[in-house]
């Protein structure tokens, strides 16, 4: 009875652990990183009673040199970190998971949770791979309601189960699937037609996912694995046996899959192409440039656990995107920049760790062990390759999924006789108790002190949604408890600035930014603190500010325009110019907002704010002078567009059978519903829309019109959003901008 309620345990804590506490909502949720808190201390805790009793149940690993690497460097890093308070989270964050790990390869090591442990494994893999492919059909059933029989696009409204993004979804799917080949192989038929399958599966989500990453890490992968299977004849004569097994026993099957995944292959083709050719690479190389310059500036111990996040910005040249992301996208750049040399260190370490445990498990005398050496090898390169382009360390979920191999076979190789900790390093009985003490009780107060800081965050989280409501008298006392509790926490004194603010105290609200832009370079801070500063009278420190916050401001409309207003408000008609060029650059819907023609000062700036958006930005100087009401004499698009926009009812006919003929080019579909929507025909423009929403990771806002609001901002810029969760994961309120700054909405 104790075994059977343990194991409902560890199967929940696991299932908890894959969906919702290592996925998005466990690292950007409040109460769910409390929760997971709780749940790990119980599990540690229940795991630290048994050991105790039981000696057989306390920690041993082949991986000893690989954790006290890794974890000697995180808080070798910390020490010197600029952000010490966001990285000693991250070492805490490391410990306990260390710990788990620990667990973990003692679970594999019991003969009674071991195969449980397994089943469960294979059960979570088909689970995950069937709600993302029901998901992307469900995406796909909309698309044709909206479209007809068209071709749909790959990761229809970004769909990602729990984790994000579709990209994600792929990776936890193919870690998923490296346990159910490692159990029943491809020797017999049965294994054969279920690797068969595993690998039916992975193809469909990547295709369905649209992620060129994980189409690299798996060409690769595929290619290094037929590579080595031919090298090796053990190998080799295995996979003949198993594919002449299958063709010969289930012929038909294979002819089956054979002509779906042609036919499939077909289908997708338009959404392959369309993927390939979507771009994003100059913005993931912003990010390594930035990681290699946090780098340089402190290349031996870098800038802290944590800290890419937050100093990216100030390490972003004016010009280059500035785009709130929460990681580097590639863990090697992320390493250098944030641990340094000792953190490359500590990760060839780990490299060189896990190939020991998967060389002894290939050289086993258990060919369940070989198998699951080799299938893990396989598993962890794809997991490698595909983090050369994203990032998977800073979530829990994805760590679990790739240790599971090797601690599968850390656990059975030591199990087995080979040297592990206890047998490596020869110390007195006593030396070990102490150790185990203290390694037990460091854990212990990571846990607890974990748990304790998600008390502000929850205050917070209060005083976020009552502003996002409007009251904001009732949003002052949390947010003023949590930028108490909590001060190195840049979202906190946000918040509290802009409640401040709200509540006619511009003092306070000043110094609340202050001490935000002295941890984060963010244009919103340094523009809010503008806007406080010229409430109080300092028109020339708010100048100042200004300048700061158009740093990189320039290229977020939000921004530039709330600058702009700001500016001529202040009396610095250069600047407002300035930054008013920048706004309508990007965004030219802007040029026809009457918002221009409402104030006498705007009024007799606006030609000058035309003119230099059509010299900024010559690709777009056309629609510039299209929403300007001036006469194209720039170089059109091929559609007809222009015309289309005056009204021409050929014209607008041609433009919506292009969008037909081209499903899913983005501008064309875009260029639809603003035409239809400006001419009043608001149902054929909001399809169009819902088109454009399910392509473009869920995102619709080229759609539709930019207009000046004083209201708060409603569905445009998501930099406002991001910038406090992906750098600290506590979410600020939805509306950025002090009352007192103009905002822009979507119409």
């Amino acid at each position: 009875m104790t075994r059977a309620v343990a194991w409902a345990g560890v199967a929940l804590g696991a299932t908890y652990l894959i969906y919702v506490g290592g996925g998005w909502w466990g690292i950007y949720t409040s109460p769910l990183r409390l929760l997971t808190m709780v749940i790990a201390g119980v599990a540690l805790a229940t795991w630290m009673f048994v050991a105790v009793r039981d000696p057989a149940w306390r920690p041993r690993t082949l991986m000893w040199p690989a954790i006290l690497a890794c974890l000697g460097s995180l808080a070798l890093s910390t020490i010197f970190s600029n952000q010490p308070r966001v990285s000693l989270e991250y070492l805490a964050y490391a410990v306990v998971l260390a710990a788990l790990y620990l667990l973990l390869v003692r679970l594999f090591a019991d003969p009674f949770f071991r195969p449980r442990l397994v089943a469960l494994l294979v059960m979570l893999f088909g689970a995950t791979a069937a709600l993302y492919v029901a998901g992307v059909i469900g995406g796909w059933i909309d698309w044709w309601h909206l479209a007809g029989l068209t071709i749909p696009p790959l990761r229809p409204g970004f769909a990602g189960l729990t984790y994000g993004n579709p990209s994600a979804a792929l990776t936890m799917v193919v870690l998923l699937a490296v346990p159910v080949a490692a159990t029943l192989g491809a020797a017999t038929r049965r294994g054969a037609v279920v690797l068969f399958t595993v690998m039916l599966v992975i193809v469909t989500v990547a295709l369905m996912s649209g992620s060129r990453a994980g189409w690299f890490a798996l060409g690769v992968t595929f290619a290094a694995s037929i590579v080595t299977i031919a090298s090796v004849p053990a190998l080799r004569q295995t996979a003949l046996e198993g594919i002449r097994s299958l063709i010969r026993r289930q012929p038909a099957v294979v002819s089956l899959a054979v002509v779906v995944v042609l036919v499939g292959g077909v289908l997708v083709t338009p959404g392959i192409v369309q993927r390939a050719l979507s771009g994003g690479e100059p913005l993931r190389l912003s990010f390594a440039v930035a990681a290699i310059r946090m780098f340089a500036t402190s290349p031996l111990v870098g800038t802290g656990p944590g800290t890419w996040v937050i100093q990216r910005p100030a390490l972003t040249e004016p010009g280059e995107p500035d785009v709130y992301v929460p990681h580097a996208h590639n863990v090697e750049v992320q390493t250098l920049a944030e641990l340094g040399l000792v953190g490359a260190v500590a990760g060839i370490i780990l490299l060189a760790s896990i190939v020991r445990v998967l060389r002894l498990g290939a050289r086993s005398h258990d060919p369940v062990q070989r198998r699951w050496s080799w299938v893990a090898a396989a598993g962890l390169g794809y997991f490698f390759l595909h983090q050369l382009l994203d990032f998977y360390a800073n979530m829990p979920a994805f760590l679990f999924a790739a240790a599971v191999p090797i601690a599968y076979l850390d656990a059975r190789t030591g199990h087995g006789g080979n040297s592990s900790l206890r047998q490596v390093v020869h110390l007195p009985q006593a030396a070990k108790r102490l150790g185990t003490a203290v390694g037990a009780a460091v854990v212990a107060v990571c846990v607890v002190a974990l748990a304790m800081k998600e008390v502000p965050a929850l205050r917070h989280d209060t005083a976020a949604a009552y502003a996002d409501e409007g009251d904001w008298q009732a949003a002052l006392e949390p947010a003023r408890a949590a930028a108490a509790m909590d001060p190195a926490i840049a979202p906190y004194q946000f918040t509290a600035g802009l409640v401040a603010s709200a509540t006619g105290d511009h003092a306070a609200a000043a110094a609340d930014f202050e001490r935000v832009v002295a941890q984060i370079d963010l244009p919103d801070a340094w523009l809010n603190l503008a806007a406080e500063q010229a409430a109080l009278g300092d028109v020339t420190t708010a100048g100042a500010s200004i300048a700061r916050a158009m740093r990189l401001g320039q290229v977020r409309p939000s921004i530039a325009m709330a600058a702009g207003d700001l500016s001529l408000r202040i009396g610095d008609r250069a600047s407002a110019v300035a930054a008013f060029v920048s706004a309508v650059a990007g965004r030219p819907s802007l040029a026809a907002d009457p918002w221009w023609s409402t104030d006498p000062g705007r009024q007799a700036l606006y030609s000058e704010v035309i003119s230099g958006a059509i010299a900024r930005n010559p690709t777009s100087a056309w629609e510039v002078e299209l929403m300007a009401g001036r006469a194209v004499t720039s170089t059109p698009p091929a559609q007809p567009i222009a015309a289309a926009w005056t009204g021409d009812a050929t014209a607008v006919q041609l433009l919506v059978s292009a969008c037909a003929e081209n499903p899913v080019n983005i501008d064309l579909l875009s260029w639809c519903a603003r035409v239809l929507r400006h001419l009043g025909d608001t149902d054929r423009a909001a399809a169009f829309t819902e088109r454009v929403g399910l392509i473009f990771v869920g995102s619709a806002e080229s759609t539709f019109e930019l207009r000046v609001t004083q209201a708060g901002a409603t569905g445009f810029d998501l930099a406002p959003e991001q910038w406090a969760t992906y750098t600290y994961r506590r979410p600020t309120p939805r509306d950025t901008l002090v009352g007192s700054l103009i905002h822009l909405h979507l119409e």
